[in-house]
């Protein structure tokens, strides 16, 4: 997408681009970070398979920045360390989530290092993006790093489970609202996808929590 795509594309959306408060330098800057390659903190994502993708992430307010870092935290090898493509399409779904790339290594590190969960790549993998992910509102462990959970408190919820002789994902399940209730401190609210403020009581009966 040139210049000048990029100006005709912001003309034909005009009415909501305004709206929403985003410009031609913000749709170009999006632009950009989708289409540059990884050596430059890009999805590099080619111009056909970036056009699907661009207004719905600018509608999202999402950042550059923030996207660029999901993406690199999901594909590098020192981070969740997935497949490029994977990669790419999860980090758009979380930025659009307005996720905290930190959040998310946070949380893939308690549950993959030996000192943590110590649980096997792929399900630590797994397990990473359904807790920072609201993909499907099946559980509350679906909004753990939205709801601003404390992996550190995860890990020692979880440690102390499986000491009492719960299985790796008992324990899990279990340490779940103990790091909810410490990522939100015990009073701040925060917001479901119903757009309610919850404290953190209130979030984990809202979405299922025991």
């Amino acid at each position: 997408m040139t210049s000048s795509d990029a100006a005709r594309l912001a003309a034909q959306e005009a009415p909501k681009l305004t709206q929403c408060a985003i410009t031609v330098p913000m749709l170009q800057a999006l632009r950009d970070t989708m289409y540059a390659d990884v050596s430059a903190n890009g999805l590099d994502l080619s111009m056909t398979q970036m056009r699907p993708f661009l207004l719905p992430v600018a509608y999202q307010q999402v950042e550059p920045a923030n996207l660029a870092s999901l993406f690199s935290t999901l594909y590098s090898t020192n981070g969740v360390d997935m497949l490029k493509s994977d990669a790419r399409s999860r980090a758009i779904e979380l930025a659009k989530l307005q996720v905290d790339a930190s959040n998310l290594q946070s949380l893939f590190s308690a549950l993959y290092a030996t000192s943590g969960l110590d649980l096997p790549k792929k399900d630590a993998q797994q397990q990473a993006l359904e807790l920072v992910a609201a993909l499907e509102l099946l559980d509350l462990g679906a909004f753990l790093a939205l709801a601003g959970a404390n992996a550190t408190q995860l890990k020692l919820a979880y440690q102390g489970f499986t000491r009492m002789g719960k299985s790796k994902q008992d324990a899990l399940q279990a340490a779940i609202p103990e790091a909810v209730l410490a990522g939100f401190n015990g009073l701040a609210r925060r917001h479901a996808l119903d757009t309610t403020p919850y404290t953190a009581a209130e979030f984990q009966t809202h979405y299922g929590g025991n």
